[in-house]
């Protein structure tokens, strides 16, 4: 997947609660995605990709259980952290 990372986590949101929700495309299991998104870097944040990704993954699925997201970077950073990635949920 590519485009700014916070759509690409609010796309992915929207799949994953179509499965949740209607059983589409899954009923239950894994949605496995790669790609390589960007950031539009505004003010002096912390973070990059995956980290945004996360953020608009998790802001789309506020409130929902049963639905979460892992979100790795294999260059072992992301953006100014020493953090390789992030975990988001609903809550």
């Amino acid at each position: 997947m590519d485009g700014e990372a916070r759509e690409v986590g609010r796309y992915l949101a929207s799949i994953a609660l179509e499965a949740r929700f209607r059983g589409v495309p899954i009923r239950r299991g894994l949605i496995l995605s790669g790609g390589e998104p960007t950031v539009t870097v505004v003010g002096n944040g912390r973070g990059g990709r995956t980290t945004e990704m996360c953020v608009g993954f998790a802001l789309s699925v506020r409130g929902i259980d049963g639905v979460s997201m892992i979100s790795m970077a294999t260059d072992g950073i992301d953006g100014n952290m020493d953090a390789a990635g992030c975990v988001a949920d609903g809550t």
